[in-house]
């Protein structure tokens, strides 16, 4: 092993995986070709072909002398001679050389300025310029300042512009006068914008279906089919039924993989270059997976464990524990982030699986699921989107601080052109972020709007040099209420489809009242007039309940715990609690107690009791840091059933009201969103998609007399309590999804998308 400075040269071939699904017979010719005539130049130039990557290779130079000269005589050649373009990268830096393969952030850097070049054309770093300058016969000119993604700082890059060699035509070799230039680039831009207007107008094209523009890059778009046998696993393959990403992209555009919904899930890798699939070993169970930044390892959760799998082979190796996780991510650093505890927390061990640690935020506290889908923004900084909608956020890995980018939004990442992309309700948005201040200048436009997406995670992902690759879909959350009897019998409730969050029924069945997840707004329902009102129109309102008075409802607002009349007459907003973090769970029968979530990044998620008259001090069920949560009273008040994390897993539990440190588990195999019956003789809990009934004894102490599964079905779970008993325990209200869409097997590519962000986002 030697580490020594280099000139590092990257090749591609443009346009190769489009060119593979029409012909794989040309492609493999055009890759021979390329490789015949590319291969004796880089040696006749002192120079080491060290690795090919499918259609791309890396090659070495002691000089960087050697690396241009050697990269103007192959494209000179392939220019004149192949069918194809191919762009190559130059950078010169330290760079770790073993057993033949090349290391370091020089490799990462040569990737990344490749994807800058014209097809047919040459990019350089400022270090290779700097040392080449000076020499008679190389012509270089400025290319133009760029971010590239895990390199820090923006990078000035140079461009080729020899004969022969093909370059961006926005720059002049002549030297005129400043005002014949302004002069004349404001009448050739009159011009231009005419004649392009006209030209779109008479061919009927759009900007986005007409991919080939002057100075860009070609946008080449494409599906794939996966088997039938195979399809990729959409919601309800992760835990407790909830959506979460299901593909990743290799950092170089090469290879995806994907869940698979099988009997049970697990990985398969696919080439886009290829039809045949491969399955990882020791995959099953997984979910949400996401790539190493060299693209040799693929990480994934399963089983309660953080794990990472080679690309070339093996057994997955365990990392650490986690539970009930919301994405990762895996930085340049070789730490993997990943949100804890249903996005609880924000947790970080190495990529070697020899140091976690708990990742906590210093600015205003963590709320319960507000660090979910982490990303990176750039060295310094993580992405985190909040399940409850509270917005996008930079986080600060060095000092834990947080700016918040948006109010809305899920699933976020950073392109290198420039923008912030984000999921919303079924479709992909995007917008400017200027990284040195952290805030967006420009507005939010949609750029994909048939994206499926499902509890806060959209189905798509973009590899480091522009591929996006995405399933066509609708959002899974927008749904219709259905009251369900126990004998399977269902109803559809007569209200328009939405994107309902928690819904609660009225004690006299006769009023619904729900948070709209898209606006989150609170609005109640009357089902005999069939009329609806809009009860608040700030946003920021979740986790609705009835109470205290038998028509008003106590929501969140801003994590602060407040209650207005149901009928929508206008009151004040009174607040019931001195909590900044608390989210309502029920009020206690005699209306005299409200039983409250709260999340700190202290402890986790707890669940604490707020006395009305003010005879004591909020009390606090348990002592424990674990996450506590979705919780309800007994109808005779004596008894809490809860969430809780202290397993490892969620299970329900059951304490008696006051605490005395008594406690009973009523679920197994996990369990959450624990319901009474209006008698207190049962509890019903939700498992993933199975919903379970529990016999309950609680004359003299708590007893759990047996349990049964009720039913299964794709029913939604959404934020808080995603399903609710009518006052005669007949029924259960749930959510069910317009989309019973549950796998995929179609998947969209777009290569050099960066160039359609350019044009939509920047307009």
């Amino acid at each position: 092993m030697s580490r020594q400075l280099a000139a590092i040269m990257f090749i591609d071939i443009v346009g190769y995986t489009a060119l593979m699904g029409e012909s794989e017979q040309i492609a493999l010719g055009v890759l021979d070709r390329y490789k015949k005539l590319a291969f004796p130049l880089v040696q006749t130039h002192a120079g080491k072909w060290l690795k090919d990557l499918g259609d791309g290779a890396i090659c070495s130079f002691d000089s960087a002398l050697k690396a241009v000269n050697a990269a103007i005589a192959i494209q000179k050649n392939a220019n004149k001679e192949l069918t194809a373009k191919i762009r190559i990268g130059i950078h010169l830096g330290d760079v770790t050389f073993k057993e033949g393969d090349i290391f370091g952030d020089g490799v990462n850097i040569a990737a990344r300025i490749q994807g800058e070049a014209v097809p047919g054309g040459i990019c350089l770093s400022e270090q290779v310029y700097k040392s080449i300058s000076n020499q008679p016969g190389i012509e270089v000119r400025v290319l133009g300042i760029r971010r590239l993604k895990n390199v820090r700082g923006p990078v000035k890059l140079y461009q080729v512009v020899n004969s022969g060699v093909e370059s961006s035509k926005g720059y002049s070799r002549r030297t005129v006068s400043l005002w014949w230039a302004i002069t004349g680039a404001l009448v050739f831009g009159l011009l231009a914008s005419a004649l392009s207007l006209w030209w779109f107008q008479w061919s009927g094209y759009t900007f986005l279906e007409k991919d080939v523009f002057r100075n860009s890059l070609p946008v080449e778009r494409y599906h794939i089919n996966l088997p039938d046998d195979k399809p990729l696993a959409l919601i309800g393959a992760a835990h407790f039924g909830i959506g979460q990403t299901a593909l990743a992209i290799s950092p170089d555009g090469t290879t995806l993989v994907y869940v698979s919904q099988e009997e049970e899930p697990r990985l398969f890798e696919r080439s886009l270059d290829s039809y045949e699939l491969k399955a990882l070993p020791g995959t099953q169970g997984a979910y949400s997976p996401f790539f190493s930044p060299d693209g040799k390892w693929v990480a994934f959760f399963s089983d309660g464990y953080l794990k990472k799998v080679a690309m070339a082979g093996g057994t997955p190796i365990i990392l650490c524990e986690v539970s009930n996780p919301n994405g990762g991510v895996w930085t340049g650093e070789n730490q993997i982030f990943f949100g804890d505890e249903e996005g609880s927390g924000l947790r970080w061990c190495n990529a070697e699986g020899t140091e976690t640690h708990q990742f906590m935020v210093k600015a205003s506290g963590g709320f319960f699921g507000e660090f979910n889908h982490p990303s990176t923004l750039d060295p310094d900084h993580l992405l985190i989107s909040s399940t409850f909608g509270r917005g996008i956020y930079a986080i600060s890995i060095k000092d834990s601080t947080r700016v918040k980018l948006l109010d809305t939004g899920y699933d976020p990442l950073y392109a290198p052109s420039g923008h912030l992309v984000f999921t919303q309700y079924g479709r992909l948005m995007a917008v400017p972020l200027d990284l040195d201040s952290l805030k967006v200048t420009g507005e939010v436009i949609s750029v994909v709007e048939d994206l499926r997406t499902e509890h806060g995670a959209g189905q798509y992902t973009v590899s480091d040099n522009g591929t996006l690759v995405y399933v066509p879909g609708v959002s899974a959350m927008k749904s219709n209420l259905v009251l369900r009897s126990f004998d399977g019998k269902e109803e559809v409730l007569p209200i328009e489809s939405n994107y309902f969050g928690q819904v609660k029924i009225s004690s006299d069945g006769e009023m619904l009242v729900f948070v709209n997840l898209d606006n989150q707004d609170v609005y109640s329902y009357h089902l005999s007039s069939k009329t609806m009102n809009r009860l608040t129109r700030s946003g920021e309102n979740m986790s609705v309940i009835w109470g205290p008075g038998l028509k008003d409802v106590s929501f969140s607002h801003r994590g602060r715990v407040k209650f207005l009349p149901a009928s929508g007459a206008e009151a004040p907003n009174q607040i019931l609690t001195k909590s900044h973090h608390a989210f309502p769970h029920q009020w206690s029968p005699d209306r005299k107690v409200l039983m409250f979530g709260e999340s700190s990044s202290e402890s986790g998620a707890d669940i604490l009791f707020h006395f009305v008259d003010q005879s004591q001090p909020d009390l606090r069920l348990t002592p424990n840091k674990d996450t506590e949560t979705l919780a309800s009273f007994s109808p005779d008040g004596n008894f809490v059933s809860y969430t809780s994390s202290e397993s490892g897993d969620y299970e329900v539990y059951v304490q008696p009201f006051p605490p005395t440190g008594e406690r009973w588990t009523v679920s197994s195999g996990g369990g959450e969103e624990p319901v009474w019956s209006p008698e207190g003789n049962k509890l019903y809990y939700r498992n993933g998609d199975s919903w379970i009934e529990v016999a309950v004894s609680t004359e003299d102490t708590f007893t759990v007399v047996n349990r049964t599964q009720l039913f299964s079905g794709p029913y939604i779970n959404v934020p808080g309590f995603s399903y609710h008993i009518t006052p005669d325990g007949q029924k259960l209200l749930l959510l069910k999804p317009v989309t019973q869409q549950r796998t995929a097997t179609q998947i969209k590519i777009v290569k050099n998308w960066f160039e359609v962000l350019n044009r939509q986002a920047s307009r």
